[in-house]
């Protein structure tokens, strides 16, 4: 069967891949940065491991989510080591984004933000507020104030992301604009 030419095509053709070989369990694994807290594991498609464009986008995985990207070759990746690295990173990724929620600072992280399509109330400004967001017909960020230990951001645009609890909602250092418009 022959392969169309459309499906080679890769997102990046510039670039020389910035990662390492190494051996995992005695395979070959193309390694890109090194985050010990959070981890990608990426199994090749058509294009194959050793293919440059796939490991620039490993490389690129590495830099937008800031972690370890292990691309490995499918066809020589025994079923259980495969696994494992997979079980080493969900549990590694959920460790991490546990201690990371418990240690909130009081500066938050651009990435930490998650957006669950709920809209901040008309008349607040763009910034960082303590209150409630939930998602629901006519349910608005900051409007009932239920939740004062939650951080939310509101858009330019209206729109609101969670940061989940913070400790310092709710006192006299707490880096969340004050007023709501309720």
């Amino acid at each position: 069967m022959e392969t169309a030419s459309s499906c080679l095509k890769a997102f990046e053709w510039d670039g020389t891949p910035a990662g390492r070989i190494e051996k995992l369990a005695g395979n070959d694994v193309y390694i890109a940065g090194d985050n010990p807290d959070a981890a990608v594991v990426n199994v090749h498609d058509l294009l194959g491991w050793t293919f440059p464009n796939a490991r620039l986008l490993a490389d690129h995985y590495t830099r937008e989510a800031d972690a370890t990207t292990l691309f490995t070759p499918r066809a020589d990746m025994q079923l259980k080591n495969l696994a494992g690295l997979l079980l080493l990173a969900v549990s590694t990724a959920h460790a991490s984004s546990v201690h990371a929620r418990e240690a909130l600072p009081a500066e938050l992280s651009a990435r930490a933000c998650t957006y669950n399509g709920c809209q901040c109330v008309s008349g607040l400004t763009q910034g960082v507020y303590c209150g409630n967001c939930v998602v629901g017909a006519g349910t608005y960020a900051i409007k009932t104030k239920r939740v004062r230990t939650h951080a939310f951001e509101c858009s330019p645009g209206g729109g609101c992301c969670s940061y989940g609890a913070a400790s310092d909602c709710g006192t006299s250092t707490a880096r969340c604009r004050s007023g709501s418009a309720n």
